[in-house]
């Protein structure tokens, strides 16, 4: 299985890597969304992808619309992971 860490910082994405690799999955990392599209054009669809809502370039919100307009990413779950706490952030 394959997961895919999107966030702009090393430090979150290290730590994640660190429980999602010893839950058996091969990780790759991403910046910012673009990087992380780019990630999903040059390999394939992954199973999981976690991703922060706010990054430079493309945050997570946009990555995940534009994530889902790819049918081939239909069955690849999204979890964000975030410390924002705005109700309406959320909400979306």
């Amino acid at each position: 299985m394959r997961a895919l860490l999107v966030d702009d910082s090393r430090a979150v994405r290290k730590v994640l890597s660190r429980i999602i690799a010893g839950l058996g999955y091969e990780i790759s990392e991403a910046g910012n969304g673009q990087e992380a599209l780019d990630l999903i054009k040059s390999k394939g669809a992954f199973d999981l992808a976690l991703v922060d809502i706010n990054m430079p370039v493309m945050n997570g919100l946009d990555f995940v619309k534009a994530a889902r307009a790819d049918e081939d990413n239909a069955e690849m779950m999204i979890m964000m992971v975030t410390s924002e706490s705005e109700g309406t952030t959320v909400a979306r």
